[in-house]
C-alpha cells in the first residue's frame, strides 16, 4: 500500500498547490480592482472639483484674472495669493479658475461639433452602399492621413485666432475618427433583426436610424466623447501654447505655460507648476471617467 499512500500524497499535494494559486489569482484580481476603485473615485472627484472651479469661478476667485498687483510681481504663493503672481502681477489662482472655465468651453464645444459630424456621417457611410457613403470613406482617410495637430494648425493658419476657429479646428481633426468608429458599430446594427423588422413593416431609412440605430449605438458614441474630450482638452492647450488658441486676453493653460512660465522657469517655477497641475489633473480624470464609462456600457465588459 505504500506506493498508493505515495501517490495520494502527491494529489492532495497538487491540490493544494492549485488551491493556492487560485487563491493567490483571486486576491490579485480583488487588488487590481480595488486600485482600478481608488482612481476612478479620485478621478470623478477631482473632475467634480474642476467642473465646480469652472462655473463658480467669479465667486471663488481670490480676485479678477485681469487685475494688476504693482507691488506684487512675480510674487511667491502666499496667503494674499495662494498661487503666486506672474510677470505683469497679476494673480495666477484667478486666472487658472479663469482658464478651467475657458479650456472646458472650448474643448466641450469642439467634441460636440466634432462628435454631432462625425456621428451623422458614420451613419451615413454605415448604414448605406452607395457613391455617397464611398465618397465619405476617401475623405476619411485622407483626413487621417494628417496628424490631428496639423489640420488644426492649418484651418488656423486659414482663419486667424479666435475661439470660435479653435473649436472648429479641434472638431474637424476630432470628425475622421469619430466617423470610424461609429460606422463600425452602424454596420454591425444595420443587419439585426429588429432593424430588418422595421425596415419589413415599412418604416423609412431615417426613422430605422433614428428609432433603431442610434439608441443601440449611444453606448459608443458617449465613450467616444469621454475620451475624445482628453484628447480636446491637450489640443486646445497644444495650440494656446504656440499662440493660436484663444487670443491673450483669454487666460487659458496652454497660454499659460508659454509666456512667463518658459521666461521665468527657474527663478519662478509656480508659473509651470500650477497651470501644469491643472492640465495634467483635469486630462486624467476625464480619461478616468472614460475608462469607467466604458466598463459600464459595453456589455462585453459587463459579462467579465
Amino acid at each position: 500500500p505504500r506506493p498508493f499512500e505515495s501517490l495520494g500524497r502527491v494529489e492532495r499535494h497538487k491540490g493544494h498547490a492549485v488551491l493556492s494559486a487560485r487563491r493567490g489569482v483571486h486576491r490579485g484580481h480583488e487588488r487590481r480592482l480595488g486600485q482600478e476603485a481608488l482612481q476612478r473615485g479620485a478621478g470623478l472627484v477631482i473632475l467634480a472639483g474642476i467642473a465646480f472651479v469652472a462655473l463658480f469661478a467669479p465667486a471663488i476667485s481670490p480676485g479678477k484674472p485681469d487685475a494688476f498687483y504693482g507691488d506684487a510681481v512675480l510674487a511667491g504663493p502666499s496667503a494674499a495669493h495662494p498661487f503666486g503672481t506672474d510677470g505683469l502681477g497679476q494673480d495666477l489662482m484667478s486666472r487658472i479658475f479663469q482658464g478651467a472655465r475657458i479650456t472646458l468651453w472650448i474643448s466641450s464645444g469642439a467634441v460636440v461639433a466634432g462628435l454631432g459630424a462625425g456621428t451623422i456621417l458614420g451613419c451615413v457611410s454605415g448604414y448605406w452602399s452607395n457613391f455617397a457613403s464611398a465618397s465619405i470613406d476617401r475623405v476619411m482617410d485622407a483626413l487621417m492621413a494628417f496628424p490631428t495637430m496639423i489640420v488644426a494648425l492649418v484651418v488656423v493658419a486659414i482663419f486667424g485666432v479666435s475661439t470660435n476657429v479653435t473649436i472648429a479646428a479641434i472638431a474637424i481633426g476630432m470628425v475622421p475618427g469619430t466617423t470610424r468608429i461609429v460606422r463600425s458599430s452602424v454596420i454591425g446594427v444595420r443587419g439585426e433583426a429588429y432593424v430588418e423588422a422595421a425596415r419589413t413593416l415599412g418604416a423609412s431609412d431615417a426613422r430605422v436610424i433614428a428609432r433603431h440605430v442610434l439608441p443601440n449605438i449611444l453606448p459608443v458614441v458617449i465613450v467616444a466623447a469621454t475620451v475624445g474630450l482628453g484628447s480636446a482638452i491637450l489640443a486646445e492647450s497644444a495650440l494656446s501654447f504656440l499662440g493660436l488658441g484663444t487670443p491673450p486676453t483669454n487666460p487659458s493653460w496652454g497660454q499659460m505655460l508659454s509666456g512667463d512660465a518658459r521666461r521665468y522657469m527657474q527663478s519662478a517655477p509656480w508659473l509651470a507648476i500650477f497651470p501644469g497641475l491643472a492640465l495634467g489633473l483635469t486630462v486624467f480624470a476625464v480619461n478616468v471617467l472614460g475608462d469607467a464609462l466604458r466598463d459600464v456600457l459595453d456589455p462585453r465588459l459587463r459579462a467579465r
